[in-house]
């Protein structure tokens, strides 16, 4: 099979690539805990996404297929999300109920995330489910994998960060608190 073409995403892409992400995260377990319903989901989660596309594209690190089919944001050392915009939106869309656990989960996460200088970290990478089964998604992280490879020749290659909420075995270290899905 042939890889798909893969691009730097430019400022003009960033609708497609908060619709593609959008639409890939649309039935993961973990945003869809806190928020459950259809139009909390569509009123909230792109604007999470939006704090993530800003520094990746800045970056030069978020990588697409040539018609957005498939969305990788990298975060290279150094860089990050827009934190207090994420703050913002999860304090309004997280339902109270489920705040205290959220509020952990977070924790958990930060605790799990490697704090290394120069750790790349993938926040967020996704398929629209139209073009899911296709190797898209494979070969945006293989396109990556090249770029820290060749940044390797100098030293050794960096290290590279995920977290998914879609378990794939032993590898992967689970957390979970109360009643959250395990991510």
């Amino acid at each position: 099979m042939d890889l798909p073409e893969i691009r730097c995403a430019v400022p003009a892409d960033r609708t497609v690539l908060g619709a593609t992400l959008t639409l890939a995260f649309s039935a993961d377990p973990f945003n869809r805990w806190y928020l459950a319903d259809a139009d909390s989901y569509l009123s909230y989660f792109p604007r999470v996404v939006d704090a993530f596309i800003g520094p990746s594209i800045d970056a030069g690190t978020c990588y697409m297929t040539a018609e957005g089919e498939a969305v990788a944001l990298w975060f290279p050392p150094g860089v990050g999300a827009d934190e207090s915009l994420v703050e913002a939106v999860f304090a309004e869309a997280v339902p109270a109920d489920l705040d205290e656990t959220f509020g952990k989960l977070l924790q958990a996460f930060d605790h799990h995330h490697p704090h290394d200088d120069d750790c790349w970290y993938l926040p967020l990478i996704g398929v629209d489910p139209a073009h899911q089964g296709r190797g898209l998604g494979g070969a945006l992280m293989k396109h990556v994998n090249t770029i820290l490879d060749d940044q390797g020749e100098q030293l050794q290659p960096p290290p590279a960060f995920f977290a998914i909420a879609n378990p794939i075995g032993d590898a992967a270290k689970s957390i979970q608190p109360d009643s959250s899905p395990a991510v």
